[in-house]
């Protein structure tokens, strides 16, 4: 028997106490509990990273001996490259969840409609 087989049908045998379902990554108790993780809001999470982006500079530019407020304007400036390259799928799903509140389920307008519309 090969270590494959050994660790595939060891999350078979393991129950979840509480609901009963299997814990193997294919389970409904897994899909729930990634279900919950996943209700983080993008704007929290995007928010939170951005903080993490300057703080972290800022503690080492200070660590360094630098002053004060050289250091903040130069963990600004870090933390605004790093969020530009690194952060770009979370500032991607802030835009579009305020996209989405801001204008709905609602088909965008362009001229052609409202010139057809004038017609009729």
């Amino acid at each position: 028997m090969s270590t494959v087989d050994t660790w595939a049908g060891v999350g078979s045998r393991h129950r979840d106490a509480r609901s009963g379902s299997g814990t193997e990554p294919g389970s409904q108790a897994t899909g729930r509990r990634l279900a919950r993780v996943n209700r983080v809001p993008p704007v929290l999470v995007y928010t939170v990273l951005r903080l993490i982006a300057f703080f972290v500079p800022l503690g080492i530019l200070l660590a360094l001996g630098i002053e004060p407020w050289i250091a903040a304007v130069l963990s600004a400036l870090i933390g605004m490259a790093l969020s530009f390259i690194v952060l770009r799928s979370s500032r991607e799903k802030v835009a579009a969840g305020i996209y989405s509140r801001r204008h709905g389920d609602r088909p965008a307008e362009t001229p052609d409609e409202d010139a057809e519309d004038a017609v009729s």
